[in-house]
């Protein structure tokens, strides 16, 4: 992260308008000014614009408010700043209303010299992750590496081990690894669970193989009951065939029998008819008799013409009504006429609203199926183009990927090449170690020598205080030697297991990069196919909206003709009120009253009619009776007849009745043969159905069978599965054990260490005049034998070995600024860095002059390193060795900043 321009509003000290500080120009920057103007504060406003941090306490819900400048309610900071060879924009601002505080955060990418592109995510949470993901440091790992903040100089220093090492990893970069380790894990979780799945289909599935043999003799028991079957089915035919020709024997036996009873029923039905036929005539012959003796008087002439009178007298009233009637008849039919001419044209108005109206309604159901299907095809366009633009949205993740992987191979193949370096930097190293440790060796026993007065380097006289102190100081000397030889074996080792392993990312790296690429190349023909859809959807939208038009025109017509219709309906009683119709009407009223007037007794005429009536019937019975009692002696003849013809018929009936008596026996046995074959039928019957479902239960058998064997497959493709399963959970395992703390994590940060001892001590070195040493152990021996993880720091001087803590505050500084300059350099330089800033505030008045000069010189020595060097101070002695002042003044309004370049 290299800071290029910070616009500062209502921060702490800084007023209002905003303020422009522009980083860009300079490499080397010293802020000047006096204490309390706002040095720090500008330094708090790139950690507040870039981690939400600053002087307060963190995880507070107003926390912020103690930024804000005193009588204000909004402050806002925005960072530009360079990552990886891309400008991002970061704006953070604080608004305090109503005794609540609300926080806005955006972020961009530079898409253009004057526009950046959003990069904002939906909340706040997200939005910083995304930035700390950018920068690859969160804010705990800054103000421990690259940020020595006012009075918190020994903030690594002062750690535990564990969190120092905890720093380490963040500055390494070793949180990827965190991440891979978790998601091995979470493989390893679904993997358990889709273990516990085959385990339990496996078993399920030989539970039901271990069923095959039970099946199977299952399937030759009911095969051999089919058999038996199959013989009793036989055996009930062949019995049916012999009763069936026993049968047929019998039915011509029965064939004499049903002719003879034909015969007997023509012969009852004869008798039948003659024995009615002669009751009838009997009947007919004592009827006359008795007529013949009770014939009623009859009605006297005189009596007849005054009931004829009167009928004729009331017919001629009856004609008069039925004039009446008549007319009354045809003025009704006129009123029909007259309201059916009216109805009819009413009618036929009716019939063109509706034709009218069922073309308007077929015309309507065209356009809107034409509507529904343009409308489908246009739907059907459209989930088209949204089918490519999500698998435009799913390529374009890996074609954008191009740039990272370039990017990504290229720090790939440099933290190749530059590990390559290191090993073998180390590996001379050692060699001139090991070179220097037997020189020591040899200074020890030259040292030990009492036979030698002087010494055998500088040929001075050497006391036997002095030989001791020698001794002393080579023994350190040898002990230092023999811990950097120690610890770059193990480096080594680890490096070159490193290389090999980064060797086989750089291989993987290129076939991805090789990948993006094909992605790139189909995202370009899927936006040409989305071009071509796209215009093809507009058109059909333009298409809709004209037929949706048209639709809206033709309804508001069918809706103007339905109500023309129904006021069609609302004057369809109009015939009412024409002149011709009124006359109709007082015409129909005065035949009414007349016909009303006219007195006709209805019952009176049906009484002389009916006693007429009677006195006709009288005069044609008597002529009818007369006939008849002249056939009187003819019918007794007759009746001789029948009875002579029903007594021959009743003999021959008895002698059929005793052939039919005969042919009975032959009936019974008939009878029972056909109780016999309705028996042998159902027992055939029930075989064929125990055939047919042992057929079944077969057929399922072997269906069960066939599927057990197919279950064999299955069983040993789940097994299969199962075992490859296993083995991938174990790689898993392997590979989470691989990336934890105590694997890849652990040995890259013990790799780290030799470079940041190195460092610090090139730094200390020059600040001590070569007479104090930095020692980071990475193991500890324990008393009950084995050693611990740790990261202990300790300091070799001419005092000996001795931990951090017992240095004086002069000489911890120098620690301190050694050891955050190597973290620092380590982070500025490391694979995928993006932190290339140093910040130094303050800490520099525990120094004398000559610590003060061998400062500058390693912060010169160092630049080099570091895109920008940013140091706070107001020593005049500091000041004046900067080419670059910004010098920080206050008055009423705020703090202002102004550039001083000195040369």
């Amino acid at each position: 992260m290299i800071p290029l321009k910070l616009q500062i509003k209502n921060f702490l000290s800084y007023g209002s308008p905003s303020q422009l500080i522009d980083f860009t120009p300079y490499n080397l920057i010293c802020l000047s000014g006096k204490n309390g103007h706002g040095k720090s504060a500008l330094l708090d406003a790139l950690t507040w614009a870039i981690w939400g941090q600053a002087r307060k306490i963190p995880g507070t819900s107003k926390a912020d408010e103690g930024l804000l400048r005193l009588g204000q309610t909004n402050m806002v900071v925005s960072l530009d700043f360079m990552c990886n060879g891309y400008t991002y924009r970061v704006r953070r601002e604080f608004t305090y209303n109503r005794n609540k505080g609300i926080v806005q955060l955006d972020f961009g990418i530079e898409d253009t010299p004057t526009r950046f592109r959003s990069l904002t995510d939906k909340t706040i949470r997200t939005t910083q992750a995304k930035i700390e993901q950018v920068i690859g440091l969160d804010f705990e790992s800054f103000i421990n590496s690259a940020f020595l903040r006012q009075g918190s100089s020994n903030e690594f220093s002062k750690k535990s081990p564990k969190e120092r090492k905890e720093i380490l990893a963040n500055i390494l970069g070793l949180n990827t690894y965190e991440l891979l380790r978790k998601q091995a894990l979470e493989k390893i979780k679904t993997g358990g669970m889709s273990k516990a799945h085959l385990t339990q289909t496996c078993t399920r599935l030989n539970l039901e193989i271990e069923q095959e043999l039970v099946q199977k003799n299952r399937l030759i028991e009911l095969q051999a009951y089919y058999k038996t079957l199959e013989q009793q089915e036989k055996t009930i035919y062949e019995n049916k065939q012999a009763h069936i020709t026993e049968h047929k024997n019998i039915q011509e036996q029965l064939a004499q029998l049903t002719q003879t009873k034909f015969q007997y029923t023509q012969l009852q039905t004869i008798y039948k008819e003659q024995c009615e036929q002669f009751h009838t005539i009997v009947t007919q012959f004592r009827s006359i008799c008795r007529e013949q003796h009770a014939t009623p008087s009859m009605i006297t002439q005189e009596r007849k013409q005054h009931i004829e009178a009167e009928l004729a007298t009331l017919q001629t009233i009856l004609a008069q009504r039925l004039a009446l009637t008549n007319a009354i008849m045809q003025l009704k039919e006129r009123k029909l006429s007259i309201v059916a001419q009216f109805q009819e044209k009413h009618h036929q108005q009716q019939q063109q609203y509706v034709e009218q109206l069922h073309i308007l309604e077929k015309k309507l159901q065209a356009e809107e199926a034409e509507f529904t299907t343009r409308t489908n095809i246009t739907t059907e366009l459209q989930r088209t183009v949204l089918t490519l633009q999500t698998e435009h949205t799913q390529l374009l993740p890996q074609a954008a990927q191009i740039d990272t992987l370039h990017k990504q191979l290229a720090q790939q193949e440099s933290a190749f090449e530059r590990r390559k370096s290191f090993y073998h930097k180390f590996v001379a190293h050692g060699n001139r170690l090991t070179q220097e440790l037997k020189q020591i060796a040899h200074k020890k026993e030259l040292a030990l020598d009492t036979q030698r007065p002087s010494c055998s380097l500088c040929n001075q006289h050497l006391s036997a205080q002095h030989r001791t102190q020698l001794h002393q100081k080579l023994i350190v000397q040898e002990q230092i030697f023999q811990h950097q030889i120690k610890r770059l074996t193990h480096v080594i080792k680890n490096i070159k297991d490193t290389l090999t392993q980064e060797h086989q990312r750089i291989q993987t790296q290129k076939q991805l990069l090789e990948t993006s690429k094909l992605a790139a190349q189909k995202i370009d023909d899927i936006q040409i196919k989305v071009a071509q859809h796209t215009h093809t959807v507009h058109e059909k939208l333009a298409a809709l909206k004209t037929i949706a038009q048209i639709i809206q025109d033709t309804r508001l017509s069918l809706q103007q003709k339905q109500s023309e219709k129904k006021l069609s309906f609302a004057q369809a009683d109009a015939y009412t009120i024409s002149d011709e119709f009124q006359t109709l009407e007082k015409q129909l009223r005065t035949h009414e009253q007349t016909l009303a007037q006219q007195q006709y007794d209805q019952q009176h005429y049906e009484i002389l009619q009916q006693e007429l009536t009677r006195y006709h019937a009288q005069q044609t019975a008597h002529t009818e009776l007369m006939k008849q009692i002249n056939l009187q002696s003819e019918r007794k003849q007759t009746i001789q007849k029948y009875i002579q013809a029903i007594r021959a018929t009743k003999l021959q009936l008895q002698q059929f009745e005793a052939r039919i008596q005969q042919l009975i026996p032959v009936y019974e046995a008939q009878q029972k043969l056909e109780l016999l074959e309705q028996e042998l039928t159902v027992q055939l019957q029930m075989v064929v159905q125990k055939k047919e479902q042992l057929a079944h239960q077969c057929g399922a058998l072997e269906q069960e069978c066939l599927r057990i064997e197919k279950q064999k497959e299955l069983l040993h493709k789940e097994r299969t599965c199962l075992q490859t399963l296993e083995t991938d959970i174990s790689e898993y395992q392997f590979l989470s054990h691989a990336l934890s703390k105590d694997g890849i994590q652990g040995l890259l940060i013990e790799n780290a260490l030799p470079e940041i001892e190195e460092e610090a001590n090139a730094v200390l070195t020059k600040l001590t005049n070569n007479q104090a040493h930095i020692l980071i152990e990475s193991l500890k021996d324990l008393k009950s034998g084995g050693t611990k993880e740790t990261l202990d720091i300790k300091i070799s001087d001419a005092m000996g070995i001795r931990p951090y803590e017992l240095f004086s505050g002069g000489e911890a500084f120098r620690i301190d600024f050694s050891l955050r300059l190597a973290i620092s350099k380590l982070l500025a330089r490391r694979a995928g860095a993006s932190l290339q800033t140093l910040i130094i505030d303050e800490g520099f008045g525990s120094q004398d002059d000559e610590g003060l000069s061998n400062i500058m010189e390693s912060l010169y020595a160092i630049q080099d390193n570091f895109a920008k060097i940013i140091i706070v101070s107001h020593l005049p002695t500091m000041k004046d060795q900067f080419p670059v002042h910004f010098c920080i003044s206050k008055d009423p309004r705020g703090s202002v900043v102004e550039v001083v370049e000195q040369g």
